[in-house]
């Protein structure tokens, strides 16, 4: 007869079995919010319809304002560079740079996408005749629909990059860059160029004014009160001439340069700079709501409420946030290339001068007393007093990309793209360490006692027992070719590629985790807390030191998440695009595991067929059941969700095997996950 032994054992017997309880928060009332910055983000394109704003940007998707722009919330296509939208009725249009053209018709709550018929990806422009939507395409002309998006048709304007779309009236105008200024009278069936005064110039922009109509191109403004038959250049004190976006309200003409924003109160005939408070002079796009004038510029976006006689900037979270350090109450945050600090949980972000221009910082770390920040191409810096003055520390280093650092006592070490770099006197001077290491693009850098580990791309995972002299490669069971974070809790190594592995014996062996499939950021521990920032599938939470994992998304409005850190028992994640996200620790509530029922630990006699049973969950609307010969589950012989019942049965069990079970239970909406780990035996 076949017989079965549940038993637990010491965890020092592994054979027969090992209790492991993994709990899942409850997330009743856990929630992301977004703190207030870093504030910024290139902006490229700016529509207005009522009560809504809508902002398009370079690379970090599109935001929405309800409030006059006091507030802003990202609402699609976070890793997306936005470069034109129109709004038509209430139904929003965006041209992407890569990847079409989407729609919303309910305010950015759904998106689709309509690409039907387009032979290109790139949309430079938009524009809506009456029922009508054109497109202006990088290299493929003019495409038309007659449906709201849902299919396109070529018109006859092929072969053109058109960097700027108008209706006026039944009339379309066109910018392009390699036919100039061209119009339209019968929907795009034929095409003439516009060359009367206004010779081939790009044109970027078109208005119009009553009979008026204006171009902002790259040889300034011009315009035209004949219908675009003729065209007179107006650039009176048009200091910067590169004209990329213009806009009219009341009696103002304003136009956003290179340069900065212009006005005019003359139609065009004399301009006037009107700078002020403006952050970033390089305006792509100009809108009005109102009394309130909006500036979209590379470093944010900027308002006016006095006719751009003053500018401050509106609260746009819209910055990649690569990296987050601690230091005493200090949250310093490297975003949108630029060093930020937060005194107050991130209530409010100061941008640290660094003194030294075009930058591009990369990541930031603390280490005793002294912020070391590294950049693109510019080397390193250090600051000894809270960010206030910084100095260079480049002797010996190459200037290579910065991506991690690591401390080890008296030793720095930089991890970049072009290897590993030591110093042993505070950063004044640098040396390679990089023998054994084959792989030197570098992503993340760990310490465990003096034990140092470099995760890599193509190598997976480096280690070295000698301060970085030299390098082995320790990748037994880690599967993923590239370890994007590496990081320890405990006497664990926790390393993320395309899923999380994490070792217990100095990185010699790789256990696989049940985070599978999803591309690894950043790791961050903390006491025996593990938490993964993940590309697209946001934050992950593990309790078990890296070897089950449970998402804690609920608020978190961009799931593309890059540095993650903890001050005062809040979680910090800096996200692509949408800066920086909070949320408080002490909301991660957790509940009570499954308990299992039967057999019984210790009961022979238990027959091949079986039925295991364990305990409810209190509000659990469905159990996942999984069995398998190993105590790391990487293999299961059975793994079945959905369960309504608190007992499955099973007939698969063979002699002289160990079998590992274990439940976790899931509630709708709360998502309570606990697991508890049982053992089966067979004699």
């Amino acid at each position: 007869m076949f017989r079965i032994l549940l038993k637990s054992l010491p965890t020092t017997n592994f054979l027969v079995v090992i209790l492991t309880i993994v709990f899942q928060l409850s997330l009743a009332k856990a929630q992301w919010i977004q703190t207030n910055g870093p504030y910024g983000g290139i902006v490229k394109c700016i529509s207005v319809s009522g009560p809504y704003i809508v902002a398009g940007t370079a690379g970090n998707g599109i935001f929405l304002s309800t409030n006059d722009g006091e507030n802003w919330e990202g609402i699609k296509f976070s890793d997306y560079s936005i470069l034109c939208m129109t709004i038509k009725d209430s139904t929003i249009f965006v041209g992407t740079q890569f990847d079409a053209i989407y729609i919303s018709t309910n305010w950015g709550k759904e998106w689709k996408k309509v690409d039907k018929g387009l032979k290109t990806g790139l949309i430079l422009s938009l524009a809506t005749l009456g029922q009508y939507v054109f497109a202006g395409t990088g290299g493929g002309g003019i495409y038309i629909s007659s449906n709201n998006g849902e299919s396109w048709v070529e018109t006859n304007l092929k072969s053109a990059s058109v960097t700027s779309l108008k209706a006026i009236g039944s009339n379309l105008f066109a910018g392009t860059w390699e036919r100039g200024f061209l119009l339209s009278t019968d929907l795009g069936e034929t095409w003439r160029t516009l060359d009367r005064g206004i010779s081939k110039t790009l044109v970027w922009s078109i208005i119009n004014v009553g009979n008026r109509i204006f171009a902002g191109s790259n040889d300034g403004v011009f315009v035209s009160t004949d219908n675009g038959e003729s065209w007179r250049q107006v650039n009176n004190g048009l200091t910067d001439t590169r004209v990329l976006s213009l806009e009219y309200f009341g009696q103002y003409l304003l136009a956003g340069t290179l340069g900065g924003v212009f006005i005019s109160t003359d139609f065009g005939e004399s301009w006037r700079q009107i700078n002020n408070g403006l952050g970033n002079l390089r305006v792509w796009s100009v809108a009005v709501r109102g009394t309130k004038i909006f500036a979209g510029t590379e470093y944010g976006i900027y308002c006016s409420t006095n006719n751009g006689e003053n500018w401050l900037p509106v609260g746009l979270p819209a910055l990649n946030a690569l990296s987050i350090a601690i230091k005493e109450k200090n949250l310093f945050s490297v975003a949108g290339g630029n060093l930020y600090v937060s005194k107050d949980l991130g209530k409010s972000w100061k941008k640290l001068s660094i003194g030294f221009p075009n930058l591009n910082c990369t990541v930031v770390a603390v280490h005793d007393s002294s912020i070391y920040l590294g950049t693109e191409r510019s080397g390193i810096f250090v600051s000894t007093d809270n960010g206030e003055s910084w100095k260079e520390i480049n002797n010996g280093f190459p200037k290579k990309y910065c991506s991690s650092f690591a401390f080890i006592y008296a030793n720095i070490f930089v991890g970049t793209y072009g290897g590993i770099w030591r110093s042993t006197d505070n950063g004044e001077s640098w040396w390679p360490v990089n023998y054994g290491l084959n792989y030197t693009r570098v992503y993340s850098l760990a310490v465990k006692d003096t034990i140092l580990f470099a995760g890599t791309e193509t190598g997976a995972v480096y280690r070295s027992t000698n301060l970085g002299e030299s390098w082995e490669q320790v990748k037994n069971g880690f599967t993923s070719d590239n370890a994007y974070a590496v990081a320890v809790v405990g006497n664990t190594i926790v390393g993320g590629g395309i899923g999380i592995f994490f070792s217990t014996d100095n990185g010699e062996t790789w256990l696989k985790s049940d985070l599978v499939n999803v591309k690894i950021s950043s790791i961050f521990t903390q006491d025996n807390m593990v938490f993964a920032g993940t590309e697209k599938n946001g934050v992950y939470m593990s309790v078990s030191k890296g070897s089950t994992w449970f998402p804690i998304n609920d608020g978190l409005k961009n799931l593309y998440v890059q540095s993650l850190s903890i001050l005062d028992s809040m979680l910090f994640a800096g996200t692509f695009g949408n800066s920086v996200f909070k949320r408080p620790l002490s909301e991660l509530k957790f509940p009570p595991p499954p308990k299992l029922a039967s057999p019984p630990n210790g009961t022979y006699g238990v027959p091949y067929y079986t039925t295991l049973c364990w305990y409810s969950v209190d509000s659990s609307s469905s159990y996942r059941l999984q069995v398998s010969t190993n105590k790391s589950f990487q293999t299961t012989i059975l793994d079945t969700s959905g369960l309504k019942d608190t007992s499955f049965a099973i007939d698969f069990l063979e002699p002289n095997f160990v079998y590992y079970w274990r439940v976790n239970a899931k509630r709708e909406i709360l998502l309570a996950t606990g697991q508890k780990f049982g053992v089966l035996k067979l004699f």
